[in-house]
């Protein structure tokens, strides 16, 4: 196939020097591969789609979360106003006082229920 269009190509060749038609055979070649390209690359275009997902039973497998994910789903935390903290005045000090050890009460035991210490720790035998 390759040789006959060889010969083919030479022939046409020949002729359109002969003839002094060099112009029209270089726009018949030049439309032809344009053609034939532009057909192959409708061909090989193939439409890309999501993949299907499908939700397996059981419990999710452990895996890595990546330090985006972490930094997406990190909790927005109030920050606590330490402005009145360090202040103490004369009339409001017992209030300025009981904020403070409200706010860092520290441990809370599970048997006494009260803060300050945790369970193995206690004081109180129950």
């Amino acid at each position: 196939m390759y040789a006959e269009l060889a010969r083919l190509s030479k022939k046409a060749i020949d002729c359109a020097l002969k003839s002094d038609k060099q112009q029209e055979l270089l726009n018949i070649f030049k439309a032809f591969i344009y053609d034939v390209k532009s057909g192959l690359e409708l061909k090989n275009f193939t439409d890309v789609i999501n993949p299907v997902v499908i939700k397996h039973k059981g419990q999710p497998l452990k895996r890595l979360i990546s330090s985006v994910e972490k930094i997406l789903n990190r909790e927005k935390r109030v920050l606590k106003d330490v402005s009145n903290s360090n202040v103490i005045e004369d009339n409001n000090t017992s209030n300025i006082v009981e904020d403070f050890t409200n706010d860092t009460k520290g441990r809370k035991c599970s048997k006494c229920k009260q803060y300050g210490h945790y369970a193995k720790t206690c004081q109180n035998v129950n």
